[in-house]
This record gives structure tokens, sequence and C-alpha cells, in this order.
């Protein structure tokens, strides 16, 4: 029996069901737990969303199981995360999805996971990244989740290569492979069965840790004539901290740092460093709210908000 037949008949534990309701599908899908036991899902497709792309995508927040709020501490700690950036990470997820969530209907084909990492080419995703760093540690619990069924990962530039075997006998990589993922139902599944497994969650947490979290953290906001100065050294708060990590995986480090820069810019022009830094985190966020309102988007009102009303500390 070749390699590609072994993929595919290994594929069939993932089974899937699917009703048509008029303009979109509904699939019900069964798959083995990692920890034992059968788990179900269901999602459809053609997703109501303005930023929708790809009709045969769906969305899946994730199964209650596969919440952050059930992970341990020792998760967190392991990944070099303090109480502040634990409660980053928590308030993202209430955002995004559970460690088993999907979205593959936006441009950018295929996300997955408690913080969506994301692995079309165009969003410049860390889902590669991820899936990298979990062959390279742990190998074994790589093969048994995604090797066995064809889906593989090897370093590459500017970022790691996802392949998939596809029951033509071909190998798809990059943006290929997450579109074929995205189509292929069984291959979806598989990832929110990865999604459960204690040990992919704990992956996730350290790719979003040095993929987002420290980054954020030493993220240079321009500030002219003042130069290149970490954001963190302003926003030192831990509501400030939260918010500089939220819109850095939300927006990516440019888009972060540039509504960032605007809101201090509008706050302070022309301020010297001392005052910059001694503006209130509080303000600085409720400014970033306006900007959000002004572009009429959504998540950024939403999510700062949910800061700015979350209790969190604006002590500097």
């Amino acid at each position: 029996m070749s390699n590609v037949q072994a993929f595919l008949n290994a594929r069939q534990v993932f089974r899937v069901g699917v009703a048509n309701e008029g303009s979109r599908n509904r699939y019900d899908v069964s798959f083995p737990r990692p920890t034992g036991g059968v788990g179900t899902a269901t999602f459809r497709d053609n997703v109501p969303s303005s930023f929708a792309v790809y009709k045969e995508g769906i969305s899946y927040a994730g199964s209650p199981t596969a919440s952050i709020e059930n992970l341990p501490a020792q998760a967190f700690t392991a990944a070099g995360l303090n109480a502040t950036l634990t409660k980053a990470l928590r308030l993202v997820s209430s955002h995004e999805a559970k460690f088993d969530g999907i979205n593959s209907y936006d441009r950018a084909i295929f996300s997955f996971g408690f913080i969506q990492f994301a692995g079309g080419s165009v969003s410049a995703g860390q889902l590669p990244n991820m899936m990298l760093l979990f062959k390279t540690k742990q190998p074994q619990m790589f093969h048994q989740l995604f090797g066995q069924y064809g889906i593989d990962v090897v370093a590459g530039s500017p970022r790691p290569d996802v392949r998939i075997w596809t029951e033509n006998g071909t190998q798809v990589s990059g943006d290929d492979a997450w579109l074929y993922v995205m189509r292929n139902k069984q291959l979806t599944t598989a990832f929110i069965a990865a999604g459960n497994s204690p040990i992919c969650m704990a992956i996730q947490i350290e790719q979003a840790a040095v993929g987002y979290v420290f980054p954020a953290l030493k993220m240079p906001l321009d500030l002219g004539a003042l130069g290149r100065i970490p954001a963190s050294s302003i926003l030192r708060s831990e509501a400030g901290n939260i918010a500089l990590i939220d819109r850095t995986i939300n927006m990516g480090a440019g888009g972060a740092g540039r509504l960032f820069k605007e809101a201090i810019d509008t706050l302070a022009p022309n301020g010297s460093l001392a005052q910059i830094q001694n503006l209130s985190d509080q303000r600085i966020l409720q400014q970033v709210v306006s900007i959000g309102q002004a572009r009429n988007d959504k998540r950024i009102v939403d999510r700062i908000n949910s800061i700015l009303n979350g209790g969190y500390s604006f002590a500097k």
C-alpha cells in the first residue's frame, strides 16, 4: 500500500455528515479525541461576514473543553509568561476562539487555534511556525495528530512550509495546502481534533509567546525626532501591556504600531519623551477607541473597550 493510500485510509476516522440548508451547508463531524473517546463538532460554510472570501470556508468557535480557561497556569509559566501576559492571552482568546477553533473563509485562508494563527501568506500569519514548533518539540504527537494524515511541515524562508498529500497522489504546499485543508472537511476536522490535545494547547501558548507577546512588548513606535521608542516603555500598565498584545495579535506589529502612534501623536503633539511617557494609559486607550470609531472598525472599538472596562490596572 502506498503512503498516499495510507494517509487516505487514516483520514477515515474523521466522519463528515453534510446537510444543505439553502444558501449554506451544515457539517456534523466526529473524530477520535486525543485524550480518549469520540468528539463531535458542527459548523457551516458560506459564512455571512464582510471579510468573507471563500464560500467553502467555515467558522467554528471551538468546544468548551478546549477553552483557555481550562488550561493550568503551568502551561503559561512554562512559556515564560507572567500573570499580566497570561491575562492578555486570555483576553485575546475570549475575542478569537478556543484552542480547536477554525476560520477558513477570509483572506488568511485557514486560521486555527485560540488566537487564530493564520495560514495564508497574505496575512503573514504564524500557523506554519506553530506547526513547525510542534513537529520539532513533540515529533511523536505531531505524527499522531497530523503526520499520519498526510499533513507535514518543513523549515523554509520566509516561513515554514506546510505540505499536504492529496487524494490524487500529489503534494501541495504553501497557500495551496491551506486551500486544500479549507475545502477538505476531513482535514479541517483533523485540526479540530488536534486542538483538543493538551500538548497542542501548550504549543499554541508557546508560539503565541514567541511570535506575538514578546515582540509586542519590544515593538518600537516611530515618534519622529524622538526616535523609535519601545511601545511598552510608554504603555507600562497592566491594561496598556494587554492592549499592545491584543492589537499586535489582531492587526500585526505594523498596524498596531501605527494605531498607537496616531493615538499618542493626537494626545501629545510635539511632546517630549517625558510628557509622552507620563500620558495616562487609560487616555491613550480611550483615544485608540476614538480612532477605531472614526475608522468604523468594530474590532478595535470592542476589544479596547473590553480592556478599559475589564478591571485591569492602569497603574504605571
